[in-house]
């Protein structure tokens, strides 16, 4: 039942790449696990998408864990395949199918980084769009008070040159 419900998420990306990478927990801290066949962040700072991050970052982030997601969910069908399972071979589904929940769940977190990052962009854009409508009314205003003021001027002087031929 799990992998029906991996699978849909599985079926979005790409070609199924496994482990983290360099980039994920930086050089220091990435090391190759024999019992998993992949590499993973170890001990160290691993990077998540947080504040300040691009939402092309994110979508990195994202597209890796789903091939994560689908090479767990791909591992695990193909055990699954076998007519007999040996208890290792077993072991090593549920062992995928617990890969495949967390990835899941990062999925889940990512795309929720992504609609936050898309939401906040969104605002930022408003935000500068309001300043920029309210720095042109300000500037109709300020030239529409010139405007006045010329005229007044014009008017003004139009009136002394008239009274100075009347004269």
């Amino acid at each position: 039942m799990l992998i029906l419900s991996v699978l849909g998420l599985a079926g979005l990306s790409g070609p199924a790449v496994a482990g983290d990478t360099v980039a994920d927990c930086g050089r220091f801290f990435l090391k190759y696990n024999p019992d998993t066949r992949q590499m993973e962040c170890v001990g160290g700072k691993r990077k998540r998408a947080g504040r300040g991050r691009s939402e092309a970052t994110i979508v990195r982030d994202l597209q890796r864990s789903l091939r994560g997601l689908q090479s767990a969910v791909g591992q695990a069908e193909q055990l699954l395949q076998r007519d007999t399972l040996s208890q290792d071979a077993e072991s090593r589904v549920k062992s995928l199918l617990s890969e495949a929940e967390a990835r899941a769940r990062e999925v889940r977190q990512r795309t929720r980084e992504l609609a936050t990052a898309q939401k906040s962009r969104s605002q930022e854009l408003a935000q500068q769009q309001r300043q920029a409508v309210q720095a042109q009314e300000q500037l109709a205003r300020e030239l529409e008070q010139k405007q006045r003021a010329l005229t007044q001027q014009l008017l003004s002087a139009q009136r002394s040159r008239t009274q100075d031929i009347l004269r």
